[in-house]
């Protein structure tokens, strides 16, 4: 190699750092070799003085060294902590989006309460960690990473708001559609979901991030309350009660009309000790 054209050090760093920072998967060394202006012993010591002041991380697998980027803003946070730290930062990471509760979290690292409390609020003081309330595990938090929103099945969907169900949100949900579809039904229209969906997102609740899926079982609610009947496929109008109507074994019951059906479950937050359809039933 012509050593005229060698880079500087300063620049052979900084390429490096930009190499690792636009690969996720991490830039093996052989690659990052050819793509910067250096002999083997000069790229080997920058890589050095970049792994001893945190910028990069190394890893080896079967086709040797790979290099990975390091947020700075990451050093600093995970500055100073001890094995204990690390090993549980390492479970509550691996739960990914589900999170893990801290009984879970004891169990799995074997940590004593005294040593898993102190860890879990000094990750949490650090901004590493973060709890969230979980509608699957009664009165019990979750911890997840901070930089993660929480899954579903942590948080539950639209129809919750701080791990509690919103019935006030459902209810108005509920009687603008049925609005919406009575007063079509007075002009000889039938609406189809999608006419349903686009009109809700044309009113007041257009900034609440409703899916479709969400939509759907509003609709279907309202089918199984006899206030809307499905015609032709996925078409909707409003019951027509000079018709008899005769309601089936499953719309009798809370089961059959109830939004959060899915998520209903012996110990949850939403499980049928708690109930209070059936109270009214």
């Amino acid at each position: 190699m012509d050593t005229t054209n060698l880079q500087d050090d300063n620049q052979i760093a900084m390429r490096i750092v930009e190499l690792c920072r636009d690969s996720d998967e991490g830039v093996p060394h052989d690659i990052l070799s050819r793509s910067i202006q250096a002999t083997e012993q000069k790229a080997i010591e920058i890589l050095n003085q970049l792994i001893r002041g945190g910028h990069i991380t190394v890893k080896t697998n079967a086709d040797g060294p790979i290099y990975n980027y390091q947020d700075p803003d990451r050093i600093k946070r995970f500055q100073g902590l001890d094995r204990d730290h690390m090993d549980i930062y390492e479970l509550i990471k691996q739960a990914d989006t589900n999170g893990l509760s801290k009984n879970d979290i004891k169990n799995k690292s074997g940590k004593n309460p005294t040593v898993l409390n102190t860890v879990l609020k000094n990750l949490q003081k650090r901004n590493i960690i973060k709890s969230e309330k979980s509608i699957n595990q009664k009165n019990r938090n979750v911890w997840i990473l901070s930089e993660l929103e929480p899954s579903v099945a942590v948080r539950g969907n639209i129809f919750y708001k701080k791990g509690e169900f919103n019935q006030e949100f459902v209810d108005a949900i509920y009687d603008k559609i049925y609005q919406y579809i009575v007063s079509m039904s007075e002009k000889q229209d039938c609406v189809t979901k999608r006419e349903i969906s686009h009109f809700l997102r044309s009113t007041d609740f257009a900034s609440a991030d409703l899916k479709d899926e969400d939509i759907s079982r509003i609709i279907d609610v309202l089918v199984f309350d006899d206030k809307i009947e499905e015609i032709h496929g996925q078409k909707y109008k409003a019951c027509d009660w000079n018709e008899a109507i005769i309601p089936s074994v499953l719309t009798q019951t809370p089961c059959g009309t109830c939004p959060v059906f899915m998520e209903c479950r012996e110990g949850s937050i939403i499980s049928p000790e708690k109930c209070i359809y059936f109270l009214q039933w």
